[in-house]
């Protein structure tokens, strides 16, 4: 059986260049908070969750693809995850399977700027690696 090893990093966007619309239903998005959103339980949590909900797809289109999903998506200031989309493809199984499980996120702890929730983009690389050496000691 094939393990799959994801590697995350979480981060801060300080520009919007992706498309993304400037505005969301509550404002703008907004570049200079002064603290970052909180994924609940914090980053550790958030490898967990990523971890734990993340399945390597198995298809004939995925098959020992290894690759790096970047990912943007805007934590609104309800701690609601939207926008949600792939910045850079790698696999069209594994881009959909990131997306999946981001739009899934339980509700953050916003970002705050002037001690006020705002609306706060983040980018996360998720990288997908598989562990063939395991698979050959069974």
């Amino acid at each position: 059986m094939k393990k799959l090893f994801l590697v995350v990093i979480l981060l801060f966007s300080k520009q919007i260049s992706f498309g993304q619309k400037d505005t969301l239903r509550s404002g703008s998005i907004v570049t200079d908070f002064d603290s970052a959103p909180v994924f609940p339980g914090g980053e550790e949590a958030l490898m967990k969750y990523l971890t734990a909900n993340i399945k390597y797809p198995e298809s004939k289109n995925t098959n020992a693809t290894e690759g790096i999903v970047y990912i943007s998506f805007v934590v609104d200031v309800n701690g609601v995850v939207s926008g949600a989309k792939v910045l850079r493809k790698t696999n069209d199984d594994l881009d959909k399977e990131v997306l999946r499980v981001v739009n899934n996120m339980p509700v953050w702890k916003p970002a705050l700027k002037n001690k006020q929730p705002v609306n706060a983009q983040l980018n996360l690389p998720v990288r997908f690696s598989l562990n063939i050496e395991d698979d050959k000691k069974k």
